[in-house]
C-alpha cells in the first residue's frame, strides 16, 4: 500500500466504546498512517481518556456537538493538513477485520475511484449495508442496499475510504445536515 492514511474516528460521551475501539485500529494488518479523534462536545471525560490511554491518537476537541457532518470536517481538515492521500471514516461501533484497510486502499486504487465502502455485516451475519444505499429521488428515502445488485446512490460513513484528492475537488460534507445525507 502507498499513500498515507489518515483515520477519522467521532466520539461523543462514548469512552467505554471508543477506547477499545481505538485499541483495534492498531491492531489491524496495516494501520492508519495517523489517527484524528474528533470529540464532539463529551462532557463525560471522554477526550482526557482518550489521551491518557492513546497519547499518540490527534484529538480536536469541539466545544459543543456540531452533528456527524460538522465534526467530520473538522477531522478532514486536520488530514488534508498533514497532506493524506486517504481519509478514512470510521463508526466506533463496527469490528473491522484485520484486511479492512489493505483491501479498501486496492479496491479504490483498482477501481481508480474516489471512495471506497465494505459491507457491513450485523453479528448474526446478515448484511446490513452492501457499502451503501440507493435513494429514491420522488420521496427522498434511503434504504440499504442489500445485495451487490445495481451499485448504490450513496456510500454508507460507517466505514468510508475517501481519496483526499476527490475531497479536494468536491469539498467537505454539507454540515446543514446534521445526521444522515452529508
Amino acid at each position: 500500500m502507498t499513500g498515507t492514511v489518515a483515520a477519522i474516528v467521532l466520539s461523543w460521551n462514548d469512552g467505554e466504546r471508543v477506547l477499545p475501539f481505538l485499541h483495534r485500529l492498531y491492531e489491524l494488518d496495516v494501520t492508519p498512517d495517523h489517527l484524528v479523534v474528533v470529540d464532539n462536545g463529551s462532557r463525560d471525560g471522554t477526550p482526557d481518556r482518550i489521551a491518557d490511554a492513546l497519547p499518540r491518537c490527534e484529538i480536536v476537541r469541539l466545544p459543543e456537538n456540531r452533528g456527524f457532518a460538522g465534526a467530520v470536517n473538522c477531522g478532514i481538515q486536520r488530514a488534508l493538513a498533514r497532506n493524506a492521500e486517504w481519509i478514512w471514516l470510521l463508526n466506533t461501533d463496527i469490528v473491522l477485520p484485520r484486511d479492512t484497510l489493505v483491501m479498501l486502499t486496492a479496491a479504490a486504487r483498482e477501481d481508480r475511484c474516489g471512495m471506497a465502502a465494505p459491507v457491513l455485516v450485523e453479528s448474526n451475519g446478515n448484511v446490513q449495508s452492501w457499502g451503501g444505499g440507493h435513494v429514491n429521488m420522488w420521496t427522498g428515502i434511503a434504504r440499504h442496499a442489500r445485495s451487490g445488485g445495481s451499485p448504490p446512490h450513496k456510500r454508507s460513513g460507517a466505514c468510508l475510504l475517501r481519496r483526499a484528492g476527490m475531497v479536494r475537488e468536491i469539498g467537505l460534507l454539507d454540515e446543514s445536515y446534521i445526521l444522515y445525507w452529508e
